[in-house]
């Protein structure tokens, strides 16, 4: 029996270990972290209402050549001058950042901030979120209209 209450205890102790670990990390994360991250619609209604945004692709040449978000630079993640190609953009505008399903974070913000820029915001559902809501992308040099006011969006311009 006091066997069994000491491995309890244990086990208690450790888990509460971990889960105070845990907090102690996401806080540390959260004080350190200078970037935003947007659902697709809110980064539509950004690029909207933000004058100068720099929008940027890191996908696939081929992602980007069949549909992107209209205006978006091209830069792959994966390349060997990403970093080069990075350093050419103007680190004075906003940029919002986009993959193809989730925030590319842990590769690009090291590589934006070292850029200069201080204001970054990652699409959170990525490009499949921004299609999946119906906003406007573009295809080669075709632009797929999108009423902003059915969505609630006022264009601002």
């Amino acid at each position: 029996m006091l066997r069994q209450n000491v491995l309890l205890i244990m086990t208690a102790l450790c888990s509460a270990m971990v889960c105070l670990t845990g907090v102690s990390r996401a806080d540390e994360l959260e004080e350190t972290a200078t970037y935003s991250l947007f659902q697709s619609p809110q980064a539509a209604f950004f690029i909207e209402q933000t004058e100068n945004v720099l929008i940027l692709d890191v996908r696939r040449d081929d992602q980007y050549n069949a549909a992107h978000i209209e205006d978006a630079i091209h830069i792959y993640l994966h390349d060997d001058d990403f970093i080069s190609e990075i350093g050419r953009l103007d680190s004075t505008r906003p940029i919002l950042v986009y993959d193809n399903i989730s925030p590319p974070t842990e590769w690009t913000f090291p590589v934006l901030r070292n850029a200069g820029f201080e204001q970054i915001i990652y699409i959170r559902d990525g490009f499949s979120g921004w299609r999946r809501n119906g906003l406007p992308i573009e295809t080669g040099t075709t632009v797929e209209t999108f009423d902003f006011s059915a969505q609630g969006i006022s264009r601002g311009r």
